[in-house]
C-alpha cells in the first residue's frame, strides 16, 4: 500500500501569502495556478460533495483581499477566513517550522497508528494533500485526505504541534479504513433501505471509532472542545435524534433532513453520539465487538442496544428494525 504526498497547494499558498505580506500585487495567474493545484482541486471536490459549495477564483480573491485589509482573526469568523488570517500572520514562522520536520515520517507514523485500530489494514493507495491557510482542518473523501496545517490545533502561532498533526492525520486515515470496510459491506446488501442505513451509519460509526481510539487534538480547550463537552451534557437528547433517524430509515422512510443536518454540522452532535455508542460497546464487549461493527456496520445499532442492556447503561436504546 502506497501513500502519495502532494504539497503543491501549500507551496503555491505560501508564495501568495509572502507577496501579500510584502504588500505586493498577486497576479491573477498565480491565483489560478493555486486553484488548479491537486490539493485545491480536492478541496473544491470535497466542498461540492458535502456542502454544495462552488469554491471559485472570485471567492478566493475576495478572501485574500479581506485578509490583507484586516489580518487579525476574530472568534466568530468562518473557517476559511480564520485559516487565511492565520496563514497570513505566521507564514514566515510556519515556513521555517516546516523545514525543520520530516513530513514523510510524520505521515507514516499517523498511518501506522490508524491501522492499529482497524480490523483490516488500509489496502488502497492513499493520497495526502498538505494545504496552507485555506480551511484549517482535516478532510477525507474516498481514498484522499487533506490537512491544512493552519488548523488552530496544529499551528500554535506558526509553530507546528507534531503530536496534534499526527493525531489529525491518523483520524483521517482511519476514516479511509472504515470506508473501505463499509464499501465492501454495500456490495453484499440487496435492500435499498439497508444501503441508505449504511450510508447514514458510516459517518456516525467512523467518527465515533476515530474519536474513541485515537488521540484527539481537540480535547485541550478551544471551540471544538466546548462543543464536545456541551454535547456530552446533552447526550440523551442527541442519541434520541440518532435513534429517530435510524428508525425512519430502517422502516423504509428517508431520515428527517433537519435532524441529519443537526447531527453532522459543525456542532459535532453526531460525532459525539458515535463516540458514546462506541464507548458503550467497547466497555461492555471489548474491541472485537467494535471491529465487528466496522466490518458489518448494520450490526452497529444492534450491538449498541445489547451493550446498553447488558451494561445497564443510562443511555437511550436505538429504534432499529433490520428486517
Amino acid at each position: 500500500m502506497a501513500i502519495k504526498v502532494d504539497v503543491s497547494a501549500l507551496e503555491q499558498s505560501v508564495l501568495i501569502f509572502k507577496k501579500l505580506r510584502e504588500r505586493l500585487v498577486v497576479p491573477v495567474e498565480s491565483v489560478g495556478i493555486y486553484l488548479k493545484s491537486p490539493g485545491m482541486l480536492f478541496l473544491k471536490k470535497h466542498l461540492l460533495y458535502y456542502s454544495g459549495v462552488e469554491f471559485d477564483e472570485p471567492l478566493l480573491t475576495q478572501l485574500f483581499e479581506e485578509v490583507t485589509r484586516d489580518p487579525v482573526a476574530g472568534d466568530d469568523e468562518n473557517i476559511f477566513s480564520r485559516s487565511m488570517r492565520h496563514g497570513f500572520q505566521y507564514v514566515d514562522v510556519m515556513e521555517k517550522s516546516l523545514n525543520d520536520i520530516d513530513l514523510g515520517a510524520i505521515i507514516q507514523q499517523a498511518f501506522t497508528l490508524a491501522n492499529a485500530y482497524l480490523p483490516k489494514k488500509i489496502q488502497e493507495e492513499v493520497t495526502v494533500y498538505i494545504l496552507y491557510g485555506i480551511r484549517g482542518t482535516g478532510i477525507m473523501l474516498g481514498n484522499e485526505i487533506a490537512i491544512d496545517i493552519c488548523d488552530e490545533y496544529v499551528s500554535i502561532d506558526g509553530f507546528l504541534d507534531i503530536n496534534n498533526l499526527i493525531a489529525i492525520l491518523a483520524h483521517e486515515f482511519h476514516h479511509i479504513g472504515v470506508h473501505e470496510n463499509i464499501s465492501n459491506s454495500l456490495q453484499h446488501v440487496g435492500k435499498e433501505k439497508n444501503k441508505s442505513l449504511i450510508r447514514f451509519i458510516e459517518e456516525l460509526l467512523s467518527e465515533g471509532v476515530a474519536y474513541y481510539f485515537l488521540p484527539s487534538p481537540y480535547h485541550g480547550g478551544g471551540t471544538l472542545d466546548r462543543k464536545w463537552n456541551n454535547n456530552l451534557g446533552n447526550i440523551s437528547v442527541i442519541l434520541s435524534k440518532v435513534s429517530h433517524c435510524i428508525g425512519q430509515i430502517s422502516n423504509g422512510a428517508p431520515a428527517d433532513p433537519t435532524l441529519t443536518q443537526q447531527l453532522f454540522d459543525e456542532g459535532l452532535e453526531g460525532y459525539t453520539a458515535g463516540y458514546v455508542m462506541i464507548k458503550a460497546i467497547h466497555d461492555v464487549f471489548g474491541r472485537t465487538a467494535v471491529f465487528d461493527c466496522i466490518e458489518n456496520c448494520l450490526l452497529f445499532p444492534q450491538i449498541y442496544n445489547m451493550a446498553v442492556e447488558k451494561g445497564n447503561l443510562a443511555l437511550p436504546i436505538m429504534n432499529y428494525n433490520m428486517r
